[in-house]
């Protein structure tokens, strides 16, 4: 694909019978999109004005951060689960990255990505890629994609390692009852732990939204940054040397409002825990975070009416307070933590 045009494809959502989703390929990283091209049979729904005067509800659900801590994760699939079989509720649920490294669940990588097969068992639309998904490496992160992965992995910085080429997407587009919503992936710079043949090369992020946001934002009634950028550039959790943009400084980067919403990570920040604080909306555009390690699930409800997009709430919820399903616990759960405990078992030496 020449520089500066990406193609659309369409490809299959497995659980969601309302949805249909659409991935960007080509390179977002090298000069503004001038150009989207859709793949042969692929047709898109005008906006919403254009259809209908009526008012439409978008709820987002988000998480990020998990580092592989997934004992109470029936819980966010029971909450998943729950708002899906509300006939009245068009849901989009997503995780901003670093999902692994953390618990006696890393050991199964590169034979399970436990938390990639959770996500899809449980109905997740997208994540990103976060700096620590690459800590065992490309070949590793790329078997869980293809094995473990039933939703679109999302980094449109990240320049096509080969390990993890026709992999990770740029972007995503999702149809949802009739509502169009643009999903753009970012990856942080900083704290990246660079194996060797890895062949790792990520873009300043600023830079790459920019060159999707005019191109992508007259597809889409609601536009997102899945984002593992952090809170900001001056408020990193982890004293680091390297510099890069976080959730502010991108949002001050930016033309006015011209982003829906940033759902954020990395930097593990508890925002809007009682409702969106004013500080969390900057040059016009919210963003949300919600923590680290699963304690807890972020909900964001998003208004749209008439060519225009506001949030109604956005708050957080302590998962271990979310009633747990005992199924998704019996059928997905335990048989990971059963081969897990086998592994603990191993040994090592004498």
């Amino acid at each position: 694909m020449s520089a500066g045009i990406l193609r659309l494809i369409q490809t299959s959502t497995p659980s969601q019978e309302d949805s249909q989703c659409f991935l960007f390929i080509g390179d977002a990283t090298q000069k503004p999109i001038h150009e989207i091209v859709l793949d042969k049979g692929v047709t898109l729904p005008f906006p919403l004005a254009e259809g209908s005067s009526a008012s439409r509800q978008l709820k987002i659900l988000h998480i990020n951060d998990l580092h592989h801590h997934l004992a109470d994760f029936s819980r966010i699939a029971g909450r998943i689960r729950e708002l899906r079989a509300q006939s009245d509720t068009t849901l989009l649920a997503l995780s901003a990255g670093d999902e692994i490294v953390g618990t006696p669940f890393d050991e199964l990588l590169g034979q399970k990505h436990a938390a990639y097969q959770l996500y899809s068992a449980a109905g997740i639309d997208a994540s990103v890629l976060g700096n620590h998904d690459f800590d065992y490496g490309t070949a590793v992160l790329a078997k869980g994609i293809q094995d473990n992965a039933n939703f679109p992995v999302l980094s449109a910085n990240l320049k096509n390692p080969d390990a993890l080429a026709g992999l990770y997407y740029p972007a995503a587009l999702y149809i949802k009852n009739g509502i169009r919503i643009g999903i753009i992936g970012l990856t942080t710079l900083t704290q990246i732990r660079y194996h060797l043949n890895s062949y790792l090369e990520i873009a300043d992020p600023v830079a790459v939204a920019k060159n999707l946001i005019p191109a992508m934002r007259p597809l889409c009634d609601v536009l997102i940054i899945l984002s593992h950028l952090g809170y900001s550039e001056e408020a990193r959790w982890v004293d680091s040397a390297e510099k890069c943009a976080g959730d502010i400084e991108l949002a001050e980067a930016l033309p006015n409002a011209s982003v829906d919403l940033i759902v954020g990570g990395h930097s593990h920040n508890v925002l809007n825990q009682n409702g969106l604080s004013a500080e969390n909306i900057v040059n016009g555009i919210p963003f949300v975070q919600a923590g680290g390690f699963g304690d807890y699930l972020g909900e964001v409800e998003i208004l749209i009416k008439e060519s225009s997009v506001s949030i109604k709430s956005a708050t957080l919820k302590e998962v271990k307070a979310l009633a747990p399903d005992l199924d998704f616990e019996e059928r997905e759960i335990a048989p990971l933590i059963a081969k897990v405990k086998e592994i603990e078992k191993e040994v090592l030496g004498k």
